[in-house]
């Protein structure tokens, strides 16, 4: 819940910026208003992007959402069972180079028997 409304605070407050750079950019009339982009977030992912290091290590990615119109920021980061130096976790979002989509991603470096646990939401404008 707490997530949402910063999500939802963090839209209003770049809605609320680009309505009056539309302003001051344009001539004031109305169809600078009217030409303002909207702004939504989406919702994070139902499961978690996950790397148990006790089964295997690696990467494991999740699409997200297309990067013309969006940008993506972590919403989960967790690490468990990590208890030696080669227990070492990353959570990242990365551009798919191949698809154009934000993804987020897991990692679990070689060695590590800790678990990572990643997910993440995107604000998009239209």
């Amino acid at each position: 819940m707490k997530q949402a409304l910063i999500s939802a605070l963090v839209a209003a407050v770049v809605a609320i910026l680009a309505v009056g750079l539309a302003g001051t950019l344009g001539d004031g009339s109305a169809d600078a208003v009217a030409n303002a982009r909207v702004l939504s977030f989406t919702m994070e992912g139902i499961e978690d992007s996950i790397v148990n290091g006790e089964r295997y290590n690696g990467v494991y990615s999740q699409l997200l959402t297309h990067s013309d119109n969006s940008i993506c920021y972590l919403t989960r980061v967790q690490f468990k069972a990590m208890q030696a130096p080669e227990d070492s976790n990353i959570c990242s979002i990365e551009l798919d180079e191949f698809t154009g989509h934000w993804q987020v991603s897991a990692t679990v470096e070689e060695g590590g028997g800790s678990e990572a646990r990643c997910n993440a939401r995107c604000l998009v404008w239209e």
